[in-house]
């Protein structure tokens, strides 16, 4: 109660001059605390009066010390904000008008603005973290005062207060009410701003007050973890930019840039924080930018009307102010900082397009001289590396224009050579330059400037010769990165007049050096006294004095960069004479100067070794020379030879192979050296040319070859396996970690490149030290390889024995396994003392068989390593017991039960152990010691368990013999309390007991003693756990209950014992009460309870409730199945995903057992749950998913019961809207049991479920005016899934319901729209008001669901078997619904055509991409009468126009699909309509051109055999179109040696046929000409052969007008035109010609044929066949036809006069026949095939063999211009498209 008796008392006390007022009494902060909390002291305009006293307060002491202000005291902010919301007991009184009069009668009294200025100094002094509280309160006060109490304040004075924000907010600034209170400040004063007419004045007040604008500054560059701070940051950056910016100063700042306040501001600014300074340089900037932009009308001359000169002057004003600030960024020398500042500046001025070449040229020019400057300056200062961001500002520099780099880009690659960390920002610069050259086709311009920069006069560098050879090595410049990316423009934008001038430069340029570094050679021998007089006089006169290691640098680089070029020449793309000039002029340069060079210069290092010997004797007359070869005379060695073995391996070259066994003898003499003396780099590519030269050469070269590289890697490596190597063979220096890495590279090379050539060539002994020395390397698990960039010798043998090839070398596979089995033969004959450290030791070699394939190990070694491991595994077990740390031997333990588990598990069975070794090896394995920290061998040890007491095993030798062994295992779990140690191998092993009893045993077929054995055993253990699990139900804290799950699964596992026992009754049913106590809202009370409790323990509870269920009385089962449903709907969702999966396991394994009449009642609750109003308002996902549970895993005998059960859902489904448009969950889940029930339970369908789909399809695509958030794609495919299957699967009861079909299609057409881009509000959702719920306006369907919907519509002509109950699908015949759909199909096109008509809507590019296949097959639907009734009545003009451009493009996909553009032989004319015949020239002088040998044999055959006509075969080309052959094709895609195709001097083309079809009309003829050749298979006559062709040459010939009838029925009947199809085989003396009996098959979409021909026998070879296709790169030969002997070398005489050769290519790609691009290993479809060089006339219908294998991969057809990048390429088709035409494997003879 107040202590004061009335009004006029308080008020006193209020204004006394002391505090408190009366002696030591209350102070006036609680008198006025309690006359506002007391509702019986009344008081009039009791806030008021105490707000006035407050705010008088704080106006009058602001000015006092932090002690003793009242700003600083929390009580007076909180009274005033509960007066100011008038809260507390006299709420009532007051209300937020009156409270609005009041206040502003004491604001205008009382300014507001100097009490929050005072309040913002004090922050200075505060504490955060003991002002939190004071913050709230006073940030509610201010955010109601200071709007009110601003609002007639000058700008000035809101700027005063907005500066001492910026000035003290530095302590505060992540805390929300600071935040809170500088919004309410900032606010203001953009407000006050805004309409202020004294602009500069403000600006020169803001600016010239270097607090201030220090703070402003400091401010933007704050970044505190309160979200809410960004919008404060943004705010007080626009208010900070207007007030800097306006129109007076950008005037004056035009005018006199460098004297402004801003100019001298940021001077002093950076002076002060150079930090804070630079990083608000780029925002000052774009802001002054979009300023002058903006006031460009007022500041610009306006006497200038053009518009272009405005933007001059834009441009101008703009780079002056870049101009500025760079100059204040240069005051000091810059670094990354301001490097960075630039840089962004930089990208401001492309971003807003204000450069220009005249203004802006000298401005960015001089940042390219910095930088180059810099880059200059820069060697290895790695600590403060400047160069990224050097980098980063001349990527956008040239982004702005790529002139102002291009100039100087030789000095730019010059100066990135000398940068020895790459980072990604360098190469963003180069790719930026190689994408200007790319773009302007000047590859060839960029390699040479690469060069001369590569051998250019780099600056002074204090760094050695050597320092400068690793640090260019690793540079951006020769970086693999950069050399690819060049490698990959070089192959695809060099053009073919660059090729041959480009490789030449390389050439000169690397001939060039190499004679500059003989004469400087020869020149610094000549200054020590060892060169002749007459060299010394020649060489002294040169006028190139270059140091020899200089020179030797440069070589190498250039060396390194011609391997690539020479590499990538795109030589396929060469015209023939083109490519041949290059391939001679490579051939030359590798013979002439790098074999030659090779030669010399290994000659002059072995006598440089040799010369010491020499000058002893020679002393007095001549100096000696040095003692081991010169560090350049090395790196030129190995420069020649990668030059060498690049050229030899270039495939695109194929230059002829050399080899030159004086060179292998000369590089093996100089293996010969001290190892000290070569670089170890040297020795790296010593090996990998001596192996490259293995089968060139004698087999004693060979042999020393492997022996000195197995040698070098036990010098270098074996000693240091822990080296790393990152790939660079540059690092492979002098030094011990030089040469151990250089051991490293060569192991690399021979394990991954050369290990075939070893296996093939290697002696016995050689193989065993190559196996020695990699057996040595600690294995490991890929694991501890994933994440490292560096190769090491353990990564390197993980990757060999991980790889499938490595396996496939027999030699080296027996070498390796025979050292294995070495290893472990002698641990049997150890001393049991020392055994347990062998057994330590031999686990290394049990770690390497993990590796090795179990089917390759014979049986003795299996038996012999199985021993071996058994024992080790007892020892090591016995000798560890005990320890405290076993975690070595738990390793060992875990390594050895491995691999025996890998062993047996592979061979299904336990070899060559009697019952007794098998239950003695359980009853080890069941000892506890060791599991108790590695989870690993846990389970490798139940797993092992689990094998030894397979039906195959223990138990099965015991069911009909003496039981002992068995009874022994089984009375272990009775000799101790198991369940003591949950987690002990002996308890977990019982649940892999009671499993495997289950799963594989019947009781009756044990012995009677083991019956009884686990009767008691079973008893046994159900005594002992019960008392365990009752006692943990009982319990309630975290310790007790951590135990609970697994205690549910011993007591499920014993419940699962009893039932298999066949007992019948259970003394206590634990279900229901684990329901009751442990539901996951008991679970989540408990802390520490970790998710995986809740799903082990729920996913128990449900197996023991689903167990029970068998040992409950049949009247009490409905009940327990209602509790099982209610449990699983209640729980499902607290579950993870792995907890869900596991239950649902639980639940569909237990539904298999469900009697009929309980799986009914269970399906009755479930649509009794889902049809109920109660469930409106929660989620329904869990029932909906428990019923696709039930439906997919359905007990026999209840096919009627789910068919009801799916109608009587779909019912409800499509009643009740919360399963199509309230929940996307619910809906997505509806869905999906939709799909799942139409995909594997097609048969059970009926016509009445049919149309509740396709409403409950309807439901979910109908438009709705509310849209969820984000789109659900996840919809869109289940619709499409549903839709698919009812199609494919059940079209019987499709075609009755075909326009609902239709109007499905409909929409998921019109679903494909978005909304076109800058569409108005309303105009957006008129367009969503005719989308789905589930579509969002801002994230539209995309190609993948367009591609989707396109292959639905492809469905509706695919032909398919319905898929029923009765035995008739066997014999139904497949069909498609085109014919049935064809009379709906034009209004599903019609929604296509009004979908791309919507004004407001947009169908993408991509979209309508994926669209047409499927347009397409609507359109082969409809015909065209349909198509002409659409277009006359139901289109409009925009439709005609989209339908005649749709129809076009559907007729040129259907001729391409028809008949494919490829070249045939010369006699073709490739018209679309045959021309009139000409008329010969009449009488004897008529000079007729002379007819070829081939077609004077083809029509001498035509007139003397009787043969099939043409007629004939045209016809069964028709008829037996899609007909596919009662025989298979066998697959070889791996042909034996004597089935390769073989390609050494044409061999295989007498195996290559020519198909001739011809019409002969007296004097008139025609012949039509193409390859072929036999395959495989039977024909279906007997003693003929097939044929495989291309079809479009019949096609050709068919519309001859020779072969058309002239009129029907003719009028001369005598008269006949001779027609037929002959095969025409043998060599160019003896022709043979055979007529065709028939055509047994055909494709014509894929324009290929199959001819059925009576050849003699043996007159053809069938050529091997591969169905798979091969992959993009793969490197093909071609069977090529030329009519006239060409000048090229490698034809060969052929058929007739022709001429054929194997054209070596490569594989460029695949296309479907819509010429989208596809890949192999994906469901699209490999239609054609693309390969390079395209085939000459006549090739077409010749095979296209893998050079590899010698398999035929594909066939020719043509060619065709795919683009005009990539011109004309080859045109064919893959192999499998032959098998269609055939039977698979095992299926011939049934239909």
């Amino acid at each position: 109660m107040t202590v004061f008796q009335s009004a006029q008392q308080f008020i006193k006390a209020l204004k006394a001059q002391t505090d408190p007022p009366v002696g030591d009494r209350q102070l006036k902060i609680d008198l006025a605390e309690q006359a506002w909390n007391d509702a019986s002291f009344h008081l009039p305009n009791k806030a008021e009066v105490i707000a006035d006293w407050i705010l008088s307060k704080f106006f009058k002491e602001r000015g006092n010390g932090l002690s003793t202000n009242v700003l600083a005291n929390e009580r007076y902010w909180k009274l005033l904000s509960n007066l100011l919301t008038s809260t507390g007991p006299n709420a009532q009184t007051s209300s937020s008008p009156q409270t609005n009069l009041w206040l502003k009668s004491i604001l205008s009294r009382i300014s507001i603005a100097p009490v929050v200025n005072a309040f913002l100094n004090l922050w200075s002094q505060l504490e955060p973290s003991q002002s939190a509280q004071l913050m709230v309160q006073a940030s509610h006060c201010v955010s109601i005062l200071y709007p009110l109490g601003t609002q007639k304040l000058t700008t000035e004075v809101f700027l005063e207060s907005w500066g001492s924000f910026l000035k003290n907010a530095g302590n505060f600034i992540g805390d929300v009410s600071s935040i809170k209170i500088g919004l309410v400040i900032t606010r203001a004063y953009k407000n006050s701003l805004s309409n202020s007419s004294s602009r500069k004045k403000v600006n020169n007040l803001f600016v010239q007050n270097e607090s201030y604008f220090q703070a402003w500054l400091q401010r933007l560059q704050d970044r505190p973890s309160a979200a809410q701070y960004e919008y404060l940051r943004q705010a007080i950056l626009t208010c900070g930019m207007d007030t800097v910016f306006n129109l007076d100063t950008i005037r004056q700042m035009t005018d006199s840039l460098e004297e402004s306040p801003l100019y001298l501001a940021l001077s002093k600014a950076i002076q002060h924080d150079r930090t804070v300074a630079l990083k608000a340089l780029p925002p000052l900037f774009d802001h002054y930018i979009t300023s002058l932009k903006r006031h460009r009308g007022a500041i610009i001359n306006t006497s200038s009307s053009s518009r272009v000169s405005n933007q001059t002057e834009v441009n101008s004003a703009s780079l002056k102010f870049f101009s500025c600030l760079r100059n204040l960024v240069d005051a000091q020398k810059r670094d990354v900082l301001a490097w960075d500042a630039v840089s962004q500046m930089v990208e401001i001025i492309g971003r807003e397009n204000v450069y220009d070449a005249q203004s802006g040229l000298d401005s960015l020019k001089h940042e390219v001289d910095v930088a180059l400057k810099s880059l200059s300056e820069i060697y290895e200062d790695q600590e403060s590396n400047p160069t990224p961001a050097i980098a980063r500002c001349l990527a956008v520099v040239i982004r702005v224009d790529y002139d102002l780099v291009l100039p100087f880009m030789g000095v730019l690659l010059s100066s990135f050579l000398a940068i020895s960390l790459p980072h990604p920002d360098h190469f963003a610069v180069l790719e930026l330059l190689l994408e200007y050259h790319t773009k302007t086709r000047t590859v060839d311009h960029y390699i040479e400037t690469l060069i001369s920069s590569l051998s250019s006069k780099s600056p002074a560098s204090p760094l050695s010769t050597q320092d400068r050879y690793a640090i260019s090595h690793s540079s951006p410049v020769l970086h693999p990165k950069h050399l690819g990316q060049l490698s990959k423009a070089t192959r695809q934008f060099l053009t073919s007049g660059q090729c041959n001038p480009t490789a030449d430069h390389v050439r000169e340029a690397l001939e060039s050096l190499h004679e500059q570094y003989k004469s400087a050679q020869r020149r610094n021998e000549a200054d020590q006294g060892n060169g002749s007089r007459k060299s010394r006089k020649s060489d002294s006169s040169a006028g190139n004095q270059k140091d020899p290691s200089n020179l030797s640098l440069t070589f190498a680089l250039t060396a390194k960069l011609g391997q690539t070029v020479f590499s990538s020449i795109p030589v396929t793309s060469l015209p023939q004479d083109e490519a041949e000039q290059l391939k001679s002029s490579l051939a030359e340069f590798q013979a002439g100067f790098v074999q030659h060079n090779l030669s010399k210069t290994v000659k002059s290092l072995l006598q440089a070794d040799s010369a010491l010997g020499d000058d002893e004797k020679t002393s007095s007359k001549r100096k000696r020379r040095s003692d081991k070869p010169t560090w350049e005379s090395q790196i030129m060695l190995i420069a020649l030879l990668r030059l060498q073995y690049t050229l030899q391996m270039a495939r695109s070259l194929a230059l002829p192979t050399t080899s030159s066994p004086k060179l292998t003898k000369k590089l093996l003499e100089l293996l010969g050296h001290s190892e000290d003396e070569l670089l170890p780099e040297l020795y790296l590519e010593v090996f990998r040319t001596l192996f490259d030269q293995t089968l060139a050469v004698g087999p004693t070269e060979v042999s020393q070859s492997i022996d000195f590289a197995l040698g070098f890697v036990d010098k270098t490596l074996v000693s240091r396996l822990d080296t790393t190597w990152s790939g660079f063979a540059h690092e492979l220096t002098y030094g011990p970690e030089g040469r151990a890495r250089s051991g490293l590279a060569v192991l690399h090379i021979i394990l991954e490149r050369w290990l075939p050539v070893i296996d093939l060539t290697a002696s016995e002994q050689q193989l065993k030290t190559l196996a020695k020395a990699i057996t040595r390397i600690p294995s490991s698990t890929g694991s501890a390889w994933i994440g490292q960039q560096h190769l090491s010798a353990g990564h390197l043998l993980f990757r060999t024995l991980r790889s499938a090839q490595f396996w496939e070398f027999h030699n080296f596979r027996a070498a390796l396994l025979s050292h294995l089995l070495d290893s472990t033969s002698t641990f049997e004959s150890e001393p049991k003392k020392s055994s347990h450290k062998k057994a330590l030791n031999l686990v290394g070699t049990y770690r390497l068989l993990l590796f090795f394939p179990v089917e390759y190990l014979s049986k003795s070694c299996r038996t012999d390593l199985v021993k071996t491991a058994i024992r080790a595994d007892r020892i090591i077990s016995q000798q560890y017991q005990g320890v405290e740390d076993p975690t070595e031997a738990e390793a060992s333990l875990s390594t050895l039960r491995t691999f025996l588990k890998r062993t047996f598990g592979f061979l299904g069975s336990i070899e060559e152990q009697s019952p007794s070794d098998l239950a003695e090896f359980i009853l080890h394995l069941l000892d506890d010691w060791s599991t108790a920290t590695q989870t690993g061998l846990s389970q490798t040890t139940l797993d092992l368990f689990e094998l030894y007491l397979t039906p195959s095993e223990l138990l099965k030798k015991t069911i009909r013999a003496d039981s002992v062994e068995a009874s022994k295992v089984l009375a272990t779990y009775q000799q101790y309390p198991i369940f003591d140690n949950l987690s002990s191998i002996k308890a977990r092993s019982l649940v892999c007991l009671v499993d495997l009893l289950n799963r594989e045993f019947h009781l009756a077929n044990l012995s009677p003693d083991l019956q009884k054995l686990l009767h008691g055993l079973h008893s046994h253990l159900l005594t002992n756990l019960y008392d365990k699990l009752r006692a943990a139900i009982d319990a309630s804290g975290p310790e007790q209950l951590s135990i609970v799950p697994d205690l549910l699964t011993y007591w499920h596992s014993l419940l699962v014992l009893g039932r298999w026992l066949g007992l019948e009754d259970l003394q206590q049913y634990f279900g229901s009460q684990l329901v009751q106590n442990f539901s996951t809202t008991f679970a989540e009370s408990l802390q520490g309870v970790s998710s995986d409790w809740t799903d082990r323990t729920v996913t128990m509870v449900v197996a023991i409730l689903l167990q029970e269920l068998h040992y409950r009385d049949v009247m009490l089962q409905n009940d327990q199945l209602g509790l099982v449903v209610a449990t699983y709907v209640s729980q499902w969702k607290h579950l993870s995903l792995v907890g869900q999966a596991s239950l649902d396991q639980v639940v569909s394994k237990a539904c298999h057992q469900f009697s009929p009449s309980g799986f009914e009642y269970v399906l009755s609750l479930l649509d009794g749950a889902l049809s109920s109003d109660l469930n409106d308002s929660i989620d329904s996902s869990e029932l909906v998913h428990l019923g696709s549970i039930l439906l997919r895993d359905h007990p026999p005998s209840t096919l009627k019961i789910m068919q009801a059960f799916f109608t009587r859902c779909m019912g409800i489904y499509t009643d009740h809207e919360k399963y199509t448009a309230v929940s996307a969950g619910v809906r997505l889940q509806t869905l999906e049991f939709v799909a799942q029930h139409c995909s594997e339970r097609p048969a059970a369908l009926r016509l009445l479920d049919i149309g509740s789909i396709w409403l409950l399809l309807s439901k979910c695509l109908s438009p709705s005016p509310r849209h969820e958030k984000t789109t659900s794609s996840a919809t869109f495919h289940q619709i499409i899934a549903i839709a698919s299957a009812i199609i494919r699967l059940r079209r019987d009861l499709t075609i009755p319901m075909l326009p609902h079909l239709g109007m499905i299609l409909r929409q998921l057409i019109f679903s494909m729209r978005q909304c076109r881009p800058r569409l108005g509000s309303k105009q957006t959702d008129m367009v969503m008001s005719t989308q789905p719920r589930w579509i969002s306006a801002n994230q539209p369907l995309g190609a993948e669901e367009a591609k989707a919907l396109s292959r639905l519509l492809e469905t509706l002509t695919t032909k398919t078997i319905v898929r029923v109950h009765t035995t008739s699908a066997e014999t139904q015949k497949a069909e498609s619904l085109a014919a049935p759909f064809s009379k709906h199909a034009a209004y599903v096109l019609k929604a296509y055509i009004e979908a791309m008509n919507d004004p407001l809507c947009v169908l993408a590019l991509d979209i309508r991409k994926e669209l047409y296949p499927g347009l397409y097959a609507l359109c082969s639907m409809i015909g065209e009468h349909s198509r002409d009734a659409l277009m006359v009545s139901g289109l409009d003009i925009g439709g005609k126009v989209t339908m005649k451009a749709l129809w076009k493009e559907y007729e040129k996909q259907r001729s391409l699909g028809s008949k494919a553009f490829a070249t045939v032989s010369p006699s073709i004319i490739p018209h679309p309509h045959p021309p009139p015949i000409p008329t010969p020239p009449k009488g004897p002088d008529a000079n007729l051109p002379p007819l070829s040998v081939l077609d004077s044999r083809i029509l001498k055959a035509l007139a003397i055999q009787p043969q099939t006509s043409l007629s004939d075969i045209i016809g069964h080309y028709v008829d037996q179109t899609g007909n596919i052959l009662n025989v298979s094709l066998p697959y070889e895609s791996r042909p034996s040696e004597d089935r390769r195709v073989s390609f050494e001097g044409n061999a295989s083309s007498k195996e290559i046929i020519t198909i001739a079809h011809c019409a002969k009309d007296g004097d008139k003829h025609k012949i039509a000409l193409s390859s072929g050749f036999s395959l495989n298979a039977p024909a279906p006559r007997e003693g003929e052969t097939l044929i495989v062709t291309c079809a479009h040459t019949l096609e050709d010939i068919r519309r001859s007008p020779l072969v058309i009838p002239k009129e029907i029925p003719p009028k001369d009947t005598s008269h006949h035109v001779l027609t037929g199809t002959f095969i025409c085989v043998g060599t160019q003396d003896t022709v043979r010609v055979y007529p065709a009996t028939e055509i047994v098959s055909s494709i014509p979409r894929s324009d290929v044929v199959l001819i059925s021909c009576a050849l003699p026998q043996g007159t053809l070879q069938s050529l091997p066949l591969s169905p798979y296709p091969a992959h993009e790169g793969t490197q093909v030969r071609a069977h090529f036809v030329s009519h006239h002997k060409p000048q090229e070398e490698g034809w060969s005489p052929w058929i007739g006069d022709t001429w054929a050769k194997w054209v070596r290519g490569s594989i460029l790609g695949y296309r479907d026949f819509t010429g989208r691009e596809t890949k192999p290993g994906t469901y699209e479809a490999l239609s054609h095939m693309l390969f390079t060089p395209f085939p000459t006339a006549g090739s077409s219908g010749g095979p296209i063999v893998d050079e590899e294998t010698g398999a035929v991969i594909g066939m020719m057809l043509g060619s065709r211009l795919d683009d005009v990048v990539q011109g004309t390429r080859g045109w064919g088709i893959p192999s499998e498209i032959i098998y269609e035409m055939f039977t698979l494997p095992g299926l011939e003879g049934k239909k």
